[in-house]
Parts: structure tokens; sequence; C-alpha cells
């Protein structure tokens, strides 16, 4: 059943075949499973001052209970939900099946006579009447409903901003590895000392030969001659390394250029030679891309909206692993259920 479009009897198959229904009423007791590709997921009958009876049998017997029988029998007779409207029903079914080691054959026949009087066959609105608007059904579809449609405009909303988030953590995490050979192999980039020296091993120390005044006051010396508009604000000596990173920032906008305020030189621990240097937007493209993994990941080459934004990102993430989950356990428990249903 797909919904929106007229479904005639002869558009449905039974058992795999077409054209063996009836053209206007079928009872649901001949049907054992409806598949539905797109629509309801339910079907709902309606009430009213009727008399009903049915019977169901059935048993296999045989070698190996390879014949089967089943009988269906109902009746039903009365009044509606519509006013006035009387309903008679009388159906017999009966199915035979026989399955051998390389065959199966079956067969299944019915009967039905079906009666309605004084059934309106249309129901149409006087010109003048106000039509009144349709209830929201969301609301009334239940915490599953809820949980698919954020689960999906979760992920149609910032798919976009995932793919950068997921991008930028495999670059920062792995730039040394991987990220900056291709990088290099693709485009032109200017190595740094980061690049270029090969860290100490795990565990131990480089001791640098030049102090930290000493390389700050290189630092300056060479900022000024290379035209940095800001001063020195920070300096960094990790060990692994042995070279100091001197950052220049302004202290009033430290992130500024988008994001990519700090400018950097660095000076080797033991000499007091300049090693290389760090701007914001200067370089190759290469270069400028490798600058831009931080920003990005961080959201501050939006200024604050970008960081806040991507705080939020935190949360949409986890909503979107628990909202997958629950979809996840209903599919699995949907197909062990159908699992379990007996083969008619």
């Amino acid at each position: 059943m797909v919904r929106g479009f007229p479904l005639y009897s002869d558009d449905i198959t039974y058992n795999g075949l077409y054209g063996f229904l009836p053209r206007q009423y079928l009872a649901s007791e001949f049907i054992e499973r409806l598949e539905v590709f797109k629509g309801a997921n339910a079907l709902g009958w309606e009430s009213g001052n009727q008399g009903y009876a049915a019977v169901d049998l059935a048993r296999r017997f045989g070698p190996d209970e390879n014949t089967g029988i089943r009988l269906n029998a109902v009746r039903r007779d009365g009044g509606t939900a519509v006013d006035d409207e009387k309903r008679k029903l009388s159906a017999f079914g009966v199915g035979l099946d026989w399955r051998g080691e390389r065959a199966r054959l079956s067969a299944d026949l019915g009967w039905q006579e079906h009666k309605l009087s004084r059934s309106p066959p249309s129901v149409n609105i006087a010109a003048g009447l106000p039509i009144p608007s349709a209830p929201d059904a969301r609301g009334k579809a239940g915490g599953y409903k809820l949980n698919f449609d954020l689960h999906r405009a979760d992920g149609l909303w910032v798919w976009g901003i995932i793919v950068v988030v997921a991008f930028t953590s495999f670059s920062l995490n792995l730039y040394r590895q991987i990220f900056y050979p291709v990088m290099s192999l693709v485009s032109q980039t200017t190595p740094g000392p980061y690049e270029t020296q090969t860290p100490a091993p795990y565990g131990t120390y480089i001791e640098p030969k030049l102090s930290f005044e000493d390389a700050v006051r290189v630092a300056e010396t060479e900022a000024q001659r290379r035209g940095f508009e800001t001063s020195a604000g920070g300096i960094y000596y990790g060990g692994d390394y042995p070279f100091y990173n001197v950052s220049f920032f302004d202290p009033e906008n430290e992130l500024g250029a988008m994001g990519m305020g700090l400018s950097n030189l660095y000076i080797d621990a033991n000499d007091g030679s300049v090693l290389g240097e760090h701007r914001p937007w200067k370089g190759t493209a290469a270069d400028v891309f490798v600058q831009l993994q931080l920003p990005l990941h961080s959201g501050r080459i939006l200024g604050m909206p970008g960081r806040i934004m991507m705080s939020l990102m935190g949360v949409l993430v986890a909503m979107l692993s628990v909202t997958g989950i629950v979809i996840w356990e209903r599919k699995r428990r949907s197909r062990r259920l159908r699992g379990r249903t007996p083969a008619s």
C-alpha cells in the first residue's frame, strides 16, 4: 500500500498473484499478513452494534507432518459506526498444503457474502461550509516518531559540520603521520621545524642550552626585522623538540585574523638560530589549508558564535548516537519478532 494513491483490489496480490480478490470488499479473516510499503502501519475497523463469531482451526498430519489444512469461518451481522448502516458478512476459507522433499503444493479456497445496506457511497461538503483543518498527527504519534524525526533532522541539518569535525579531528590527531605527508604530495607546502626535526624518544627530555630570556630576545629582534605587528606574548618549550616556540599576538584579541591570530617564531634551543616562522594566512594555499584545521575544528574561525556552535555540536552528536541506537534496537526487535512468526 502506498499512501496518497488510490488502491483497488486489482492492485493487491494474494499469495503473490493478481486478480484473485473480489473487486469491492475482502474479509480481513482471509488475510494472514498485510505488508505496507509506505503509509499507515495499522488498520482500524469501525465499531457498532454488531454480532461477531469466528472459527479458526488448523492441523498438520501425515509423515513428518507434511500435509496441513486450515479452516476459517466468520459471521458478522448488525449496525456499524455510520447511522442506519447495516452490514452482514458470511465467509468461509480453507487452506491446504503439502510439503515434499523437492516440491511444495498449496491451495487456498474462499467464499464470502458481504451485504451492506444504507451505505453512503460518498460524503460531499455543501457549498459555503468551512472545512476544518486536519488534526496534527505528529503530537500523537508516540515517542518513537519523535525519536526518528530528531535523528533524521539532526543528520540532515548538521551533516556538513559533522564532516568538518570528523576531517579536522583526523588531520589534527594524525598530522605528522598521515595528514602533512599527504598534503605535501598533492600541493606545495612549507615545512617547519615540527615537520623537519625528529622528536626525542618518549619519556626523555632535551635540555636547552639557550635560556628563555635569550630566546625571547632573539625572537623579538627577528620579529621586528620581519615586520611583525604584535609583540611577544608567550613562549613554549616542551623538551621533545630542541627549539622554542615564541608566540606574537595582541592580548586584547589573541584569536584575531579569523581564529588564526597567533604568529610564531621557532628559535633553536642550542645556538639561537631562527628555524622558521608561522604567520596566519601566509604561505602557499596548502600552508593556509593546514593552518585552518584548528580554527575549523574549534569553531573560532567564526568567533564566539562559532565556538558556541561547536560546543552545541557535542550535544547534537550525542543525540544522534542515542536516537540511532533507539532506531537500531526497534528494527532489531522487529526482525526478531518476524523470525518467530510461524509460516502458514
